[in-house]
């Protein structure tokens, strides 16, 4: 029999993972890697250990899953993942190993749980939320290789368990609630939008940042299309709000459905699986804003990010007030080799695209026309499907 998902054995593997994970610091601090000071990843696996154990039985696997992430991200933004490697030696090496198995055995337990309890459809629709959270920040972070992490395989493979909640669970929550409230793409786009404006313009201030990350060009390149009123560059707006629309979401979403045509419009995750999405998504965000707001001189200003909000509420807004689609049985798609030429060509032309205010122009061209090409596409190849099936009906009757 299968213990259900808050039994004793699910929380004792939480709890031990915790355990075991502080006692690898232990065994760092001990080699003298540390402060003297008792680290303060003791004291906080420890009580979380301590919460995890008092917690209710239902809210267990959920709370020590959101620790066991929060000290994945911790150990992964921090570098120690090469400690792992032996870059500080054996010691160092060990412990930081110990520590890893144990907040990963806590991550695994509490992600079961979690899951069995929310009831996901695991042998039905597990293969496709799991690429959805992965390819979502491949597609976000790691094509245009702009980072010094590129090619490096161990930093890549741990990003991911930080870039997953960050990209792969918003793109999961914008999917699931189109899905379930039978809207389409319109709802989705705009809800992508509402999305890489709360993430540009609020979580990293990217949009916003007079200098971001001792980026070199980046004054330049904001001053060359700055919109004084609004003390925001109109290409930063297209490259980032756009590109978190296209390459963080809805890139990875048509992909994902792409493999399973059959069941694209159904649910994939219950309301619980939804609502642990949803939270770690924030608190992924809420790391990134810490993160910024504690290293970076230049932040967005109470009004930039009120504006932000408020665009983004109403964007949220208009996704729900458009009209469901009428659904129809016999509509097609456009043939893949088609649709890869026109954005094969697209792409191309925005990589082209300068930072100035023509470049924003001949994006904003560029992505009109492919918008309209596809949707020209989609009309011509469903209007050739039914006429085929007319004269196939046709072609029945007379034989009859």
């Amino acid at each position: 029999m299968t213990p259900r998902a808050e039994s004793p054995s699910t929380i004792a593997i939480i709890v031990g993972g915790l355990v075991t994970s502080a006692i690898g610091i232990g065994v760092v601090w001990a080699t003298g890697h540390l402060s003297p000071t008792v680290p303060g990843g003791i004291v906080l696996l420890l009580g979380a250990a301590v919460l995890v154990a008092a917690a209710p039985r239902r809210w267990a696997p959920l709370a020590g899953t959101c620790f066991g992430l929060y000290v994945t991200v911790g150990f992964v933004v921090n570098g120690r993942v090469y400690e792992v490697i032996g870059h500080d030696g054996v010691g160092v090496a060990l412990g930081r190993s110990i520590q890893l198995a144990g907040v990963l055995a806590a991550v695994t337990a509490g992600a079961w749980g979690v899951l069995a309890r929310a009831r996901v459809s695991a042998g039905r629709h597990i293969a496709q939320v799991l690429g959805l959270l992965l390819l979502a920040p491949v597609c976000a972070e790691y094509l245009a290789a702009y980072d010094d992490s590129t090619g490096d395989p161990v930093r890549l493979l741990a990003g991911l368990a930080f870039f997953s909640p960050l990209y792969g669970c918003p793109a999961l929550v914008i999917r699931e609630v189109t899905r379930r409230t039978n809207r389409g793409w319109t709802c989705m786009v705009l809800l992508a939008t509402a999305f890489g404006l709360v993430q540009a313009g609020v979580v990293d201030q990217s949009l916003f940042s007079i200098s971001y990350r001792d980026i070199d060009s980046w004054e330049t390149t904001r001053q060359s299309t700055l919109i004084a009123s609004l003390r925001v560059s109109a290409h930063m707006i297209q490259a980032f709000v756009g590109g978190h629309v296209i390459y963080s979401i809805c890139a990875p979403i048509a992909l994902v459905e792409a493999f399973g045509r059959d069941d694209a419009g159904e649910p994939w995750l219950g309301r619980g699986g939804l609502a642990v999405t949803a939270i770690l998504y924030v608190t992924a965000s809420a790391l990134v804003l810490a993160d910024h707001l504690s290293s970076q001189a230049s932040h967005a200003s109470p009004t930039q990010v009120t504006g932000a909000l408020l665009v983004a509420c109403g964007l949220v807004a208009g996704a729900f007030l458009v009209q469901r689609p009428r659904r129809t049985t016999d509509r097609r798609v456009p043939r893949p080799g088609t649709t890869f030429v026109v954005s094969l060509v697209a792409a191309g032309a925005l990589t082209l695209a300068p930072e100035s205010w023509s470049g924003v122009a001949l994006a904003t061209g560029v992505l009109s026309l492919s918008a309209v090409l596809l949707v020209a596409m989609v009309v011509v190849s469903t209007l050739a499907a039914r006429q085929a099936g007319s004269q196939g009906r046709e072609s029945v009757g007379g034989s009859l």
